[in-house]
């Protein structure tokens, strides 16, 4: 028997049992979010469909348009909107946290805009450290992880600087 030929090899998932999710709202403006089709990837062989989720009135979702280097699609609408629930309920996570002052200036970001691409981007007013992203979500969350990581980093440079001192210190008594 030729290898392609294996019925087990074009044999889809099995459904899973239950009534599918609802969507959640959108994290950006609470529209509604839909799934759809966003590909198909043929061979004489087998057939893949692709889904994602996406806000209807904004078009909050996956930004990225269809790609096999991708990892955000889903092989059906059940799968695609337990992705969009998961990337929602992270993304509060995100909106929800306070917006974390440069650790270099100790000032608050200001939200500029790239005037070629027209995307939104947080830039220290004093020190010119700037934060962009694909959503003003990632952006923001690119600039707490800096911040912390900053703050984390001279925590530790404190640390070892006292425990220096108590070694140099300690050499001398």
């Amino acid at each position: 028997m030729v290898f392609w030929k294996r019925e087990d090899r074009n044999r889809c998932p099995e459904p899973v049992e239950g009534p599918t999710p609802k969507p959640l709202p959108c994290p950006l403006c609470g529209g509604e979010a839909r799934t759809r089709m966003d590909g198909i990837s043929q061979s004489p062989y087998s057939k893949t469909e692709y889904w994602d989720c996406r806000c209807e009135q904004c078009g909050h979702g996956f930004r990225e348009p269809f790609s096999m280097f991708n990892n955000n699609f889903a092989y059906n609408e059940r799968t695609a909107i337990e992705l969009w629930n998961r990337n929602v309920e992270s993304e509060r996570k995100v909106i929800s946290s306070p917006l974390e002052e440069c650790p270099q200036c100790h000032c608050l970001p200001k939200v500029m805009k790239n005037n070629k691409s027209g995307e939104a981007f947080l830039r220290c007013p004093k020190c010119g450290h700037y934060s962009s992203g694909k959503d003003p979500i990632k952006t923001k969350s690119i600039w707490n992880t800096w911040c912390q990581r900053c703050l984390e980093n001279r925590t530790k440079a404190e640390q070892q600087a006292e425990q220096l001192k108590r070694i140099i210190g300690g050499g001398k008594e």
